[in-house]
């Protein structure tokens, strides 16, 4: 099996420590769906979840500690037509991973 770039395989009290913020996260999804249900404001709501979704995701990072970020990029070619044409018309970008 191949193993996805930057990250280690976790121990048990690493899937611990991600489970119990997931569960706590989803708890404040919830309450949140409940607030949308008996007409809170909606814009405030789903600003809320997405910074709700951010928090979740730098929490459980912050327990995996993967190896790469930003500053580690592959290069790939991808089609294009918003670019100068080359000969086959691609490009090389630089993809975060």
């Amino acid at each position: 099996m191949t193993p996805v770039i930057g990250y280690t395989e976790l121990s048990d009290d690493q899937k611990e420590q991600a489970n119990q913020i997931k569960e706590k996260i989803n708890d404040i999804g919830n309450l949140l769906d409940q607030l949308s249900e008996k007409g809170g404001d909606q814009r405030a709501i789903s600003i809320a979840k997405t910074n709700l979704q951010t928090a979740s995701m730098w929490a459980v990072r912050s327990v995996f500690k993967p190896d790469s970020f930003a500053q580690h990029y592959v290069t790939r070619d991808v089609k294009t037509t918003d670019s100068a044409p080359t000969a086959d018309n691609s490009r090389h970008i630089s993809i975060p991973l």
